[in-house]
C-alpha cells in the first residue's frame, strides 16, 4: 500500500458552513442525512455517501482523521492505527470509526465519540509531517501498534512490523 493522497481525501470532507454557503439549510442537512445522500462523520462535517462507499477502510478511517485534524482546538498528532494509515502500512481488522491521537502524560483529555485519546509520552524527534498532519514517525508507530493489546491483534502487530521494516530495508 502506498501512502495516501491526502489532498484527495480532504476534498471529500464538507463542513456545515460549506453546505450553508452553497444554499442547504439546517432542515435540508438533516434530510439529506436521513436519505443516505450525505454521511456525518462528526458533527459539523460530512461526506456524500456516493464519495464515501467506494473508499478502502483506511480511506475512510484517514477523512476521519482530517476531520479530527480540523475540528480539535490543537492539531493532534495521529498515532497508531491512524499513523499507520497516513504511511500507508498495512492493517488488518482495525476499527475505523474513530482516529488514534497521542497526547502527552500531563493532559488530563479522556477519548469521545470522534477520537480514541492515548497518554504515552513522546519527543517531536518521534513524529513527522504528512500535509497538514503530524503523525508519529514509523519506528513510533510500528511500536505503538505492537504495544497496543486492546485494539489490535498479534497478527496485526506482525503485518504492520513487517511492512515497517520492508520499508526500511528499501532505504539507502
Amino acid at each position: 500500500r502506498q501512502p495516501p493522497d491526502l489532498r484527495a481525501l480532504r476534498q471529500h470532507l464538507v463542513s456545515r458552513a460549506q453546505l450553508i454557503t452553497s444554499g442547504h439549510t439546517d432542515r435540508a442537512i438533516q434530510r439529506a442525512v436521513r436519505g443516505c445522500e450525505y454521511l456525518r462523520i462528526a458533527p459539523g462535517w460530512f461526506v456524500r455517501v456516493s464519495d464515501w462507499q467506494p473508499l478502502s477502510g483506511e480511506d475512510q478511517h484517514l477523512i476521519r482523521a482530517l476531520c479530527a485534524h480540523e475540528r480539535l482546538v490543537s492539531p493532534p498528532v495521529f498515532s497508531h492505527q491512524t499513523a499507520a494509515a497516513i504511511l500507508g502500512l498495512p492493517l488488518l481488522k482495525f476499527n475505523t470509526s474513530k482516529p488514534h491521537v497521542l497526547l502527552p502524560c500531563s493532559s488530563a483529555r479522556s477519548s469521545c465519540s470522534t477520537v480514541i485519546r492515548h497518554h504515552h509520552p513522546y519527543a517531536d524527534c518521534d513524529t513527522q509531517q504528512s500535509g497538514s498532519l503530524t503523525h508519529t514517525d514509523l519506528a513510533r508507530t510500528t511500536i505503538d501498534i505492537a504495544r497496543s493489546t486492546s485494539s489490535t491483534s498479534f497478527a496485526s502487530a506482525v503485518v504492520t512490523g513487517d511492512a515497517a521494516l520492508r520499508r526500511l530495508e528499501k532505504v539507502p
